[in-house]
């Protein structure tokens, strides 16, 4: 868990020599955006029908559409949806022996608010929260009592947190970190950089 936080603290350090050659005669973080981003997904799962908890790692995408306002001088709130890739399967041993348990997840959808400072035009250190819904196709396989398969739509509080860094009045760059605890003990962690374009 300790690369999330490596991640953005490295990008938050960097962030502020690049926005000191900006000009701030004019806000440039708010205002409907659209973008993209390629992410480094963890999903991890612990099934009544496994005997172990099991993780897997892969890379992603997620494509999002938003608007941001900034309030004052201080204080950025905003609101986004986006779609995404949900990971790479989990493969388990099952408790009906010699049987796997596989959870294969598919596309994601999510609606999220955020809210954040911004020390400098051109930069803001936010968190985010809101919701998220995964398609999931489960299944049995190898088993002496037979197979099964089913797709199901997990859903759950997604949170997290980042850091975005405006490089011209209609180009940013982005670095976050974000967990969902879907419902079935089904969880996911996403590191995400991405780049948005803004009107």
């Amino acid at each position: 868990m300790k690369s999330p936080f490596i991640f953005l603290a490295t990008a938050l350090l960097a962030a502020p020599a690049a926005v000191s050659a900006q000009d701030n005669s004019e806000n440039q973080l708010q205002g409907l955006h659209f973008g993209i981003d390629a992410t480094r997904d963890s999903n991890e799962v612990s099934q009544p029908t496994s005997t172990t908890e099991a993780s897997r790692k892969g890379f992603g995408g997620r494509v999002h559409a938003g608007y941001d306002l900034v309030l004052g001088n201080f204080l950025l709130v905003g609101a986004e949806v986006g779609v995404g890739l949900g990971g790479r399967t989990v493969d388990q041993l099952s408790l009906t022996a010699p049987g796997r348990y596989k959870a294969d997840p598919g596309l994601s959808y999510d609606a999220t608010a955020r809210a954040g400072i911004t020390p400098t035009n051109g930069l803001v250190v936010y968190g985010r929260g809101g919701y998220r819904w995964l398609r999931v196709e489960e299944s049995v396989v190898d088993q002496a009592a037979g197979n099964f398969s089913n797709t199901i739509t997990q859903k759950g509080f997604t949170y997290g947190g980042g850091i975005e860094l405006a490089l011209s009045e209609n180009l940013a760059v982005r670095a976050e970190y974000n967990r969902t605890n879907f419902d079935q003990d089904f969880k996911q962690s996403k590191i995400s950089v991405g780049a948005l374009v803004r009107f």
